[in-house]
């Protein structure tokens, strides 16, 4: 049931198509067989009021006319008059169109129903390789009836080439295949030329800014080659037009440069040159088209033999020629690129073939020009090749990243298994520096103290209170260095609180009232352990000499900021001393003096009889140097 289904479905649209055929024969005409007069018009005769021979016989052509078709006139005869005859029977009682697919080089006006039409584009110019309409209004032609059209084409040309015809309702098939002719013949190239000065510009930009690239600016010139050979595509002046000749010429010249700039686009592209071949190319380009801009001047017999060979001949061999060369270029550089431009230049080969044959009349004149789209196909083999570069860089770029990323990775794991390792050895240097730090201050400092003691007890100068005092300042010269090991983080408020503790029931012990004046200091990013016992033997031996010699019941400690250093104050009041003779004399302060330098900051003493005053200045940051 579905397939049979699927056979119903596939008649129904077979037969609303069918239909859709049958609705678009709306008696439209295609003109095969004509009638042929050619009418030789003597010099200053004007077309305008000519008309067919009488006595002159009619001959039956075929159209397209082609070379081999009577419609060729000798050679320096001037200009002639064609005139071709149809009949046509009319279905419609509307408007009638007339569409030619094209005539070369000629004046062209048609006569239905004896009244004269001019191609409705005609105010332009007359147009080589554009098709023609002509539109008879209403009431022209008697329906039902055979009636006469004249088409007359008055050319001084030698060849005479035609296209086909097609006469219908004008709003109907044949205006529609007019339409579709003319967007080939004239719109399209049209397009076409504003893509190759598009890419012209953007060729030059790329140049520019890198003029290490060439193939864009060999691009370029061509591109602005092919405009030029294009223009008559865009403006064609009329053939009375005094310079015609010149500017027909001067489009025609940019062929030679077509084809060489191609080739030089291609070398450069692929990367491979043949320096000999190119300076030949350009000594051609050079001398034809010179020579084919000078026969805008010049006339004679042998005009379009010359012109034959400058414009068509050479620039074809030369284009074979190059076209092997970009295919051995492409062989030899076994890219893509490179593939894709010899295969442009094979492409653009076959399509002057093309138009040649037809000029040659081995094909159709009915066949559109094509040369103007070989343009396109250059094109379309640059975009691929700029692609197949776009492409190719991005996947460059994607594995030079990839490869970095893995260099970065492994450069990463190997520095952190260094900075592992340094981590481990500035830990394990810390720890000995420590150790010897330890080492010393034991060795210099409790170990010399508890050896002296030693030694004056075995004497017997010592008495059992006078043992007790001193391993009471061992002892506390054992828990500051203790205490000195806590990390503190730089809070010196912190630190001297340490200090308090330990030794402020012994100096409350030796009858001294503290009075604690310690406010908020900002951190020393310093203060590390071993600064931290500098610190606290220097308030320590302040304390214990207040408490030996100061002879004062009161002790105050206080800190102060001011810009660059914090200040740690020891006040007391008692009998006060020399301080130079103290300095000469014993090496406490001389200690405490040395240990502050160290520090980078420095102990100043004022004492006088009631007041002693011992201020310890450090600096809030050390200096690096």
């Amino acid at each position: 049931m579905r397939r049979a289904r699927w056979v119903c479905c596939a008649i129904s649209g077979v037969l609303a198509c069918a239909a859709a055929l049958a609705q678009r024969d709306d008696g439209a005409s295609r003109i095969t067989q004509v009638e042929l007069q050619i009418v030789r018009l003597a010099p200053g005769a004007s077309a305008d009021d000519a008309r067919p021979d009488p006595a002159a016989p009619w001959q039956r052509v075929s159209l397209p006319l082609a070379r081999e078709s009577p419609a060729v006139i000798p050679r320096g005869q001037g200009s002639h008059l064609l005139w071709l005859r149809l009949h046509y029977r009319p279905q419609h009682a509307g408007a009638t169109a007339l569409f030619v697919t094209r005539a070369d080089l000629g004046e062209v006006f048609a006569l239905i129903g004896g009244q004269r039409l001019d191609d409705g584009h005609w105010q332009r110019s007359p147009r080589w390789n554009s098709p023609l309409l002509f539109v008879a209004p209403a009431g022209a032609l008697r329906p039902d009836a055979t009636n006469e059209i004249l088409i007359a084409m008055r050319t001084p040309m030698e060849r005479l080439r035609f296209g086909s015809v097609e006469v219908g309702p004008y709003a109907g098939r044949v205006l529609e295949h007019y339409e579709r002719r003319l967007f080939l013949a004239e719109t399209l190239p049209r397009i076409v030329i504003v893509l190759n000065l598009a890419l012209a510009a953007f060729g030059i930009a790329v140049w520019w800014r890198r003029r290490s690239e060439t193939p864009y600016l060999m691009l370029a010139l061509s591109m602005l080659a092919w405009a030029a050979f294009m223009l008559p595509f865009f403006y064609y002046p009329p053939i009375h037009f005094a310079p015609f000749g010149l500017y027909w010429n001067a489009t025609a010249a940019a062929l030679a440069w077509v084809v060489v700039l191609n080739y030089l686009f291609a070398a450069h592209l692929v990367g491979a040159r043949r320096t000999a071949f190119e300076t030949a190319l350009l000594v051609y380009a050079t001398v034809s088209s010179s020579v084919t801009l000078g026969l805008g001047w010049v006339g004679g017999e042998w005009f379009f033999d010359l012109y034959q060979l400058t414009v068509f001949q050479l620039p074809a061999l030369v284009a074979l020629v190059a076209a092997a060369m970009a295919v051995r270029l492409a062989w030899q550089a076994r890219t893509r690129e490179a593939a894709a431009v010899a295969a442009a230049f094979v492409s653009q080969c076959g399509l002057g073939l093309h138009d040649a044959l037809r000029i040659r009349g081995v094909l159709s004149t009915d066949n559109p020009v094509l040369v103007p789209f070989a343009a396109l196909v250059i094109l379309l083999a640059f975009g691929y090749a700029v692609l197949r570069r776009y492409v190719g860089s991005l996947a460059t770029a994607e594995h030079s990243a990839s490869a970095l990323d893995r260099q970065l990775a492994e450069r990463t794991r190997e520095l952190e298994a260094s900075h592992a390792r340094l981590r481990e050895i500035e830990r394990e240097r810390a720890l000995a520096e420590e150790r010897q730090r330890l080492m010393r201050e034991m060795h210099d400092g409790m170990g010399s103290a508890l050896m002296g003691s030693l030694l004056l007890v075995e004497q017997g100068r010592l008495d059992s209170a006078a043992v007790a005092r001193v391993l009471r300042e061992r002892i506390d010269e054992l828990r500051l260095t203790i205490d000195s090991l806590e990390p503190i983080g730089g809070d010196l408020p912190t630190l001297l609180a340490t200090l308090r503790y330990r030794l402020g029931q012994r100096l409350e012990g030796a009858g001294l009232a503290f009075d604690w004046k310690v406010g908020e200091l900002p951190p020393l990013p310093w203060l590390d352990a071993g600064n931290s016992l500098h610190v606290l033997r220097i308030l320590q031996e302040a304390l214990i000499n207040v408490a030996r010699h100061a002879q004062a019941d009161t002790i105050r400690i206080e800190t102060g900021v001011d810009t660059g250093s914090v200040a740690v104050c020891i006040v007391d009041n008692g009998c006060g001393f020399d301080v130079e003779r103290r300095l000469d004399a014993g090496r406490g302060l001389r200690n405490m003096m040395r240990r502050a330098q160290a520090l980078g900051g420095r102990v100043t003493v004022v004492s006088r009889p009631g007041q002693t005053v011992l201020t310890l200045r450090l600096p809030r940051e050390l200096d690096a140097s």
